[in-house]
C-alpha cells in the first residue's frame, strides 16, 4: 500500500508540473520548506492535520519570458496538499552523512529561485529555521564575523539574502569528509541593493568563490558553518571585487585569510591601479593599528611594495614622531625598512632623522638593527655616511655585540670608498685590537667581510 501511495503521489506531481507546463506556470516544489501557509502568508491552522499531495509553489512568469521577478509581480500559491512528516523534519537530514551536504547543496541552490522579496524571506527563514540547530555556530573567519544560536544566523542570512534581489547560487563541488564535516564550493553573485551582505558592494553586480564548511548534529542538523570568499577561478577580477573588499578592508587586514585576500589582490597581474587604489582609502585612518596587527602589518608593506610612493605617504605620516618607538616593534619595524626601501628619501627623511638620535641603541636592537641597516643600504648619501661614521666611532662595541655586527657588516658593503676606508681603518687600528676581533665569534665575521672588501678592491685596480 505504501509503494502504490507513493507512486500516486510520483504520478500526481508530474501531472502537475506537465499541467502548469501547458498553462505556462512554472510550478516549483518546495518540500525542503516544511511551512505551513494559508494563500495569504500566515499560519493556516485548517492545513495541520491534511495528509495529501506535496505543497507546490506556483508563479506566474514575467511577460519577457523570463524566469526572473520583482518584488512587484504577482505570486500565487497553489496548495495541494502536504505529508504530515514534512512539516517537522526535511528528509535529507535523515541521509547518509555522505549525502547530507549534497542534499544541502540542492536546497541553498533553490532559495533564490523559488521565492522573491517578502515570499523569499518567508521561505528562506523557514529553510534556515529546519536545516540548522539552535545551537549553530556560523562563522566568517576573513571578516572576524562569528554569529551563534538560530534566532541570530537566520535574522543575519535572512538579511542578506533580501538584500541582492538577484542573489544566484552556483553550486561547483560537494566534498563529503566522512561522516562530518562537509565541505561546499560554490560562486554566489548579485547586486546588492541596501548595505546587508559583506564583500557585494552597493548597486554593483559582482560573483565570488565561496568555500563553506559543514559541520552536522547527530540529529542531522548543521551545528557549525563556515565560509570563506576568494577570487573566481579562470574568471577576470572586475573592479566590483575591488570595491567589495574595500567596504571591507579594515576587517579583513586583521585576520591571517582577510590579510592573505587582500595581499592577494594587490598582487593581481593585468589589474589597473586605480581599482587597487580602492584598497588605499580604507586603511588611512587606522595606520598605526594595523602596524601594530600581526596580519594588518602585512597589508600595509604590501600596499608600500605594489602602490606608487605618493598614494602611500600616509602611511610614512603616520609614523613620524613615533619612528624610534616604531623601530623597537616586530611587525611596525618592518613597515620602516619596506618605506625606506620603496620611497623616495622626501619621504622619509623624517623617519631616517628621528632613528639617527637613536643610533646607538638601535644598533643593538633586536628589531631596530634591520631598520638601521634598510638606513645603510637605502638612505640617502648624507645618512648612510653620517650612519657609518658612527658605527667607525663605535665599532669595538658593535663588531663583537652579536646583533650590532650585523650593521657593521653592512656598513662596509654599502658605504662609499671613504666611509669604507674610516671603518677597516677602525678594524685595524693597532695589531693587539686587530687580533683579538679576528678570534672572537661574531667580530670574526666583521673581519671576514673586510677583507672581502680589500681583495675586491686589489682586484678591480689590477
Amino acid at each position: 500500500n505504501n509503494t502504490n501511495n507513493n507512486n500516486n503521489n510520483n504520478n500526481n506531481s508530474q501531472m502537475m508540473q506537465c499541467q502548469s507546463q501547458q498553462a505556462g506556470m512554472l510550478m516549483v516544489p518546495v518540500m525542503m520548506f516544511p511551512v505551513m501557509m494559508s494563500a495569504t502568508g500566515s499560519p493556516n491552522p485548517q492545513l495541520q492535520n491534511q495528509q495529501t499531495q506535496p505543497m507546490m509553489l506556483q508563479m506566474s512568469p514575467s511577460s519577457s519570458g523570463s524566469s526572473d521577478h520583482s518584488d512587484s509581480e504577482e505570486i500565487h500559491f497553489s496548495f495541494k496538499s502536504i505529508p504530515k512528516q514534512l512539516l517537522a523534519r526535511d528528509p535529507f537530514l535523515d541521509s547518509p552523512p555522505a549525502h547530507r551536504i549534497s542534499g544541502l547543496a540542492e536546497r541553498l541552490a533553490m532559495i533564490p529561485k523559488v521565492a522573491y522579496g517578502s515570499v523569499r524571506t518567508k521561505f528562506a527563514s523557514e529553510f534556515i529555521s529546519n536545516i540548522w540547530a539552535e545551537d549553530v555556530h556560523m562563522s566568517w573567519p576573513e571578516l572576524g564575523i562569528h554569529v551563534r544560536g538560530l534566532p541570530s544566523v537566520r535574522s543575519f542570512l535572512v538579511n542578506c539574502f533580501d538584500s541582492v534581489p538577484d542573489l544566484k547560487v552556483t553550486i561547483n563541488n560537494t566534498v563529503p569528509q566522512g561522516s562530518s564535516p562537509g565541505v561546499m564550493v560554490y560562486n554566489l553573485s548579485g547586486t546588492q541593493m541596501k548595505l546587508a551582505f559583506p564583500m557585494f558592494p552597493l548597486g554593483t553586480w559582482v560573483e565570488w568563490k565561496v568555500t563553506g564548511k559543514y559541520d552536522f548534529d547527530v540529529s542531522g542538523k548543521i551545528k557549525t558553518h563556515q565560509m570563506r570568499f576568494d577570487f573566481v577561478p579562470g574568471a577576470p577580477v572586475t573592479v566590483a571585487q575591488y570595491q567589495g573588499l574595500a567596504q571591507c578592508a579594515r576587517a579583513l587586514s586583521c585576520t591571517a585569510g582577510g590579510s592573505r585576500l587582500l595581499q592577494r589582490a594587490l598582487d593581481m597581474a593585468g589589474v589597473e591601479e586605480e581599482a587597487k587604489a580602492l584598497l588605499v582609502e580604507p586603511m588611512k585612518h587606522s595606520v598605526w593599528h594595523s602596524s601594530l596587527s600581526p596580519h594588518g602589518n602585512h597589508v600595509l608593506q604590501k600596499l608600500i611594495t605594489t602602490m606608487y610612493p605618493h598614494r602611500v605617504r600616509f602611511i610614512a605620516d603616520a609614523f613620524k614622531s613615533r619612528a624610534f618607538e616604531a623601530a623597537q616593534h616586530q611587525m611596525q619595524s618592518r613597515i620602516l625598512e619596506r618605506l625606506l626601501e620603496c620611497c623616495p628619501p622626501d619621504m622619509t627623511t623624517g623617519i631616517v632623522e628621528e632613528v639617527m638620535k637613536h643610533s646607538s641603541a638601535l644598533l643593538r636592537h633586536e628589531f631596530g638593527n634591520f631598520v638601521m641597516q634598510a638606513v645603510l643600504e637605502h638612505g640617502s648619501p648624507m645618512h648612510k655616511s653620517k650612519l657609518a661614521r658612527a658605527i667607525a666611532h663605535d665599532l669595538d662595541g658593535l663588531a663583537k655585540h652579536k646583533i650590532g655586527s650585523n650593521s657593521v657588516r653592512k656598513a662596509l658593503l654599502h658605504s662609499s670608498e671613504a666611509d669604507q676606508d674610516l671603518l677597516i681603518a677602525a678594524i685595524k687600528k693597532d695589531p693587539q685590537h686587530y687580533a683579538s676581533l679576528s678570534k672572537h665569534k661574531t667580530g670574526s665575521f666583521v673581519v671576514r667581510e673586510m677583507k672581502h672588501i680589500v681583495r675586491a678592491r686589489k682586484g678591480a685596480s689590477n
